[in-house]
């Protein structure tokens, strides 16, 4: 299927392979975060080799975590990429030819699962109180882009299988993650987690 939502030139020519974006749309998020992360933890350190020792742990506790998450999120993308299509009705027996590029909704609702990876890193990371602020930007900036990639969807005409996975996929982790690294953080009780864990089972 012709994509109309890109020009084909040759600027755009390796969006023709959406495991690039997908790839390069994740990848830009983590690391923007992990420069953050870094450099909030680095401008906390004191002069003690230990408390020093303990920060860089925690770093790369967070990288590990953070790293395993968005491999997870990319290779789930990778699976359903024949799913790149408009959603079809039970009598259509044509097959439906998937779209060129990932298109901006799918590349929105990447960013909010690259951001949920990047939160879940906090679940490594010794709890300070001068980096709070971070876990609860990458939470609200994630939640407020499930707005925004359903809403491109619909004005584009650009509904997908593909992003209807997507979201699916990437609200019922970040609504696990958030909770788990507040449990772990000390801000909410043990039994939070079923609330989560319940909301996956049922959808």
């Amino acid at each position: 299927m012709r994509d109309t939502n890109f020009p084909v030139t040759a600027s755009v020519l390796f969006l023709r392979r959406p495991q690039v974006t997908a790839t390069a749309v994740v990848t830009a998020f983590v690391g923007l975060t992990a420069f953050l992360v870094a450099n909030e933890l680095q401008m906390h350190q004191v002069p003690d080799s230990f408390a020093a020792i303990s920060l860089n742990l925690d770093f790369v506790r967070w990288a590990l975590l953070a790293g395993v998450v968005a491999v997870a999120e990319l290779w789930y993308c990778y699976r359903h990429l024949e799913s790149n299509h408009p959603p079809t009705s039970a009598d259509e027996t044509a097959e439906i030819e998937r779209y060129q590029f990932l298109g901006l909704p799918n590349t929105v609702t990447l960013a909010r699962g690259a951001l949920f990876a990047t939160l879940a890193g906090f679940a490594g990371v010794t709890p300070i109180y001068s980096i709070a602020w971070l876990p609860s930007l990458l939470y609200g900036t994630g939640s407020a882009l499930d707005f925004i990639d359903g809403s491109l969807a619909r004005t584009a005409g650009r509904q997908t299988v593909l992003g209807a996975k997507l979201d699916l996929a990437f609200d019922s982790l970040g609504f696990l993650i958030a909770p788990v690294v507040a449990i772990l953080w000390g801000q909410l009780p043990m039994w939070y987690v079923l609330l989560p864990v319940t909301q996956y089972l049922f959808k």
